[in-house]
């Protein structure tokens, strides 16, 4: 009789914590993860843009080229990161985890929907796992443009401070000035 008691104390607890909880708005929300790659890679950055973030860590986006790329017609140095579909490529990068409300913000940050758009990509992880993250890429008819020198850096700095090789930085920068 008495574990019965407490038992149903215990759960009685639980119960009024659950609706208090519920009641003040505060049960937890789930992260969203997202795949940052270009200047979005930096955490300084990244948390600049979004108001910052839960945790991170590196992941590698396969599938996908990096490449800079404007939507409309600008003279070169106007190009921004992008992920291009290529089944054989990989872009290093890293999954941010946000609350919702940091997502809002870095989408607002980065003209999502209006320049940006968002998307769930298949990302694979330092164990080996694969997950699930947004992501962001140029919509529709995007050409090569090189970008500013500023932007290059911002994106160099992230690659060093996550310990990637700039190369496909490069390589991408290279491509984009060679189609002009």
């Amino acid at each position: 009789m008495e574990r019965e008691k407490i038992i149903f104390a215990f759960l009685a607890c639980v119960l009024l914590a659950g609706l208090a909880f519920l009641a003040l708005g505060a049960l937890p929300k789930q992260p969203v993860p997202f795949f940052a790659y270009g200047t979005n890679l930096a955490k300084s950055t990244l948390s600049a843009r979004a108001g910052g973030f839960i945790n991170a860590t590196e992941a590698q986006a396969s599938g996908y080229s990096l490449a800079f790329a404007s939507q409309d017609t600008r003279p070169t140095e106007f190009g921004v990161a992008t992920l291009v579909e290529n089944g054989s490529g990989t872009v290093s990068g890293a999954i941010y985890y946000l609350t919702p409300e940091e997502m809002a913000a870095l989408d607002k940050q980065s003209g999502v929907p209006n320049f940006y758009l968002r998307k769930e990509v298949a990302v694979s992880l330092p164990d080996g796992s694969i997950a699930k993250a947004q992501a962001y890429f140029l919509p529709g008819g995007v050409h090569p443009a090189p970008p500013a020198r500023t932007y290059y850096i911002a994106a160099q700095n992230g690659m060093k401070e996550w310990g990637y090789d700039a190369g496909s930085l490069d390589a991408a920068v290279a491509e984009a000035a060679g189609s002009n």
